[in-house]
């Protein structure tokens, strides 16, 4: 599941904790903010409340846009709700913090990635050779940037 986060996700049980817990928080704050995604009626997990994934978004390249992160747990792929997360967050910072834009980085060996970003209305900007070391090796990324809807404007 790690191999398409653009850091190489947490090496101990105690980072995962602290993950979690930035998550839970949900604030606002010079790094951004983040959600955690959970399950709250166990109806996909089958326990409650259940973490499935996380969504975030921190201070992109200027002061008017955020870079958004997310992953979602293998089993709850293909259902539609990292879309659903991914259009909250972005309308969020849009009505919420007045972001002009939000980015997102994919791999390009990330298949469901970039469909997943393209269909939510993302345009490729540009695309960058050994951007990111990931596990060591040089990795390529193509960013991905949805403007604020003219409505929000």
């Amino acid at each position: 599941m790690t191999d398409t986060l653009l850091w190489d996700g947490p090496e101990r049980p105690d980072e995962l904790r602290d993950f979690f817990r930035l998550h839970e928080e949900g604030t606002f704050g010079e790094h951004g903010f983040n959600w955690l995604l959970r399950d709250k009626t166990g109806a996909l997990a089958g326990t409650t409340p259940r973490a499935i994934g996380a969504i975030g978004i921190r201070p992109g390249p200027d002061e008017m846009t955020g870079d958004i992160g997310y992953w979602l747990a293998p089993p709850y792929w293909g259902r539609g709700l990292m879309g659903e997360a991914i259009l909250a967050l972005a309308d969020h910072a849009f009505t919420h913090h007045e972001l002009d834009a939000v980015v997102a980085e994919v791999f390009p060996h990330n298949a469901r990635g970039i469909r997943l970003v393209e269909k939510l209305g993302f345009v490729e900007v540009e695309r960058r050779r050994n951007a990111v070391t990931k596990r060591g090796e040089l990795r390529d990324l193509i960013r991905y940037r949805l403007e604020r809807p003219s409505a929000l404007l």
